[in-house]
């Protein structure tokens, strides 16, 4: 009797840790899809600020230098509102902006 006790508490315990641990991992699963979401989100706005940048500088709007300058303040812009996003653009060299 204290035998079968003592199994039926372990298998409760062993039960209520995988429930614990499944749990866990679908809510690591679920954070993960809404980090990639969030990035995919920050890349298709950095992409379409890009472009806009890029058309003016096609129009003659705006000079080539001028319109990387504008790109990356915007760009930054973007990356400051969305801190919890780790994002990394390739910043123009000095020589690049003369």
């Amino acid at each position: 009797m204290n035998r079968k006790l003592l199994s039926m508490i372990a298998l409760l315990w062993i039960g209520l840790v995988l429930i614990g641990a499944f749990g866990a991992w679908q809510a690591r699963s679920s954070m993960l899809a809404d980090r990639r979401e969030q990035l995919l989100t920050l890349v298709q706005q950095a992409e379409s600020l890009a472009g806009h940048y890029y058309r003016l500088a096609q129009k003659v709007a705006l000079s080539d230098v001028d319109a990387r300058r504008q790109a990356l303040a915007a760009l930054a812009d973007c990356a400051m509102a969305r801190t919890q996003l780790v994002a990394r653009f390739r910043p123009l060299r000095t020589e690049e902006l003369r």
